[in-house]
């Protein structure tokens, strides 16, 4: 982490530190170019062709959209509450945390069970 990159400019003006991300996502991609050179550059495994057929063309985006609706509506939740619990300054921030974590919680635990 303390690692430190000079980039092209010659008069070193900025430095680009190299992140724990930067470096797995580069040892990643040595193990696969690792794992292509062992096993070839062919298919892991075959699918076949599927057809989309104009009748599920429109359940598939109404379902597109519902889920986006929802996924706005649950991201919009937790700004609200974390807005929310920045006001509570009296709270630690241990007990904020599990209040928010209660308040997402608490919905999804009442749902259907397999």
């Amino acid at each position: 982490m303390g690692s430190w990159v000079e980039p092209g400019p010659p008069d070193g003006s900025r430095n680009i530190p190299i992140s724990f991300t930067d470096r797995a996502l580069a040892a990643d991609t040595f193990a696969v170019w690792t794992m292509r050179l062992f096993l070839g550059n062919h298919l892991d495994f075959v699918v076949r062709q599927v057809s989309l057929t104009a009748v599920w063309k429109g359940p598939f985006l109404v379902l597109g959209g519902m889920l986006g609706a929802v996924g706005a509506l649950y991201n919009s939740t937790i700004i609200g509450l974390l807005n929310a619990c920045d006001r509570l300054i009296r709270i630690s921030t241990l007990l904020r945390a599990a209040l928010i974590g209660a308040t997402i919680g608490f919905p999804g635990s009442r749902g259907p069970t397999p």
